[in-house]
């Protein structure tokens, strides 16, 4: 498994025409490195640097900075969101972490991913100091970030679903992967699933599914982030840098993508990373108060 995941990671390379940076190289040379040294001892070599790590180093995305420019996450799904990653990366021209190893740890069940440092901060971190004009601008770059994620096609038909076929990950929902599903549709009832018949005649819910489901205006199904929140893009002098914790990358339906950063997760307010993504998408207001009516009701984040 180790050999095949390592021929994806060197795949998703991007040598450009230009000169390399010393970065650059020495990053490729490590990626080359790498695959000569054993699983066993690159494990034990990225767990050890994990809890040497100096506090205050858990940065972007739940990541540990282990050596300079360059992170380290581990988790059961972190095999997945590598090959999402490496899918952006063959795509597209969307800015996100090069990765650079992967590797299992059957011990713990889980997988230690490292990866490339991109420029910049959080935009949580940082939105105090953005501007209208810089909002406007770092709406345009969204925009053209997610039309490119939006056209990478899926080999899996109407499936919703992540790489390889896996069930979707969305903390609005639950912490557990959930589907595959073999359409909107099916995703939309799962949705609605615990909701008795009585609920489902409630004037508001009625009109939620009525929304979701509407005939006169079909879903499309794209390649979505699925936890755009300001958190996880980070920016710099104005501009966006970079995408990462591609945890919940899924193709889902054209508004989940809309409606993430309206999510009410009771953390420090998001509006002006809502203005981004509303510069930078089409209007999906109707169906955000569609899936706000499931929230206030359903809501996992929520204790509900």
């Amino acid at each position: 498994m180790g050999s095949s995941w390592l021929s994806i990671l060197f795949s998703s390379l991007r040598f450009p025409r230009t000169k390399l940076s010393l970065r650059d190289l020495l990053l490729a040379v490590v990626k080359r490195i790498l695959p000569l040294i054993p699983p066993f001892w690159r494990l034990w070599v990225y767990k050890h640097r994990a809890k040497k790590a100096p506090y205050g180093s858990l940065d972007y995305a739940g990541c540990l900075k282990i050596f300079p420019s360059i992170w380290v996450k581990s988790h059961k799904r972190a095999h997945l969101e590598a090959e999402s990653i490496c899918l952006v990366r063959r795509h597209t021209s969307v800015p996100v972490p090069d990765v650079i190893d992967l590797v299992e740890d059957p011990t713990e069940g889980s997988w230690y991913m490292l990866m490339s440092e991109l420029p910049g901060k959080k935009f949580s971190a940082v939105r105090d100091e953005v501007s209208t004009e810089e909002i406007s601008y770092m709406g345009c770059q969204l925009r053209d970030w997610l039309q490119q994620l939006r056209a990478i096609p899926s080999p899996y038909g109407s499936s919703v679903c992540g790489v390889n076929h896996t069930g979707i990950v969305s903390y609005r929902w639950s912490e557990r992967p959930q589907g595959p599903f073999a359409s909107i549709s099916e995703l939309h009832r799962w949705m609605f699933r615990s909701f008795n018949s009585e609920e489902l005649e409630e004037p508001e819910i009625r009109q939620a599914v009525s929304t979701l489901e509407s005939e006169s205006k079909p879903r499309a199904l794209c390649f979505t982030h699925g936890d755009l929140f300001g958190w996880n893009v980070l920016a710099e002098d104005g501009k966006l840098t970079g995408i990462v914790d591609w945890e919940c990358a899924a193709w889902l339906p054209d508004y989940w993508e809309y409606s993430a950063p309206h999510y009410p997760r009771g953390f420090v307010p998001e509006n002006k990373w809502q203005h981004v993504v509303c510069a930078a998408m089409d209007n999906y207001d109707s169906e955000v108060n569609a899936e706000m009516q499931v929230w206030k009701r359903r809501s996992f984040c929520l204790g509900f």
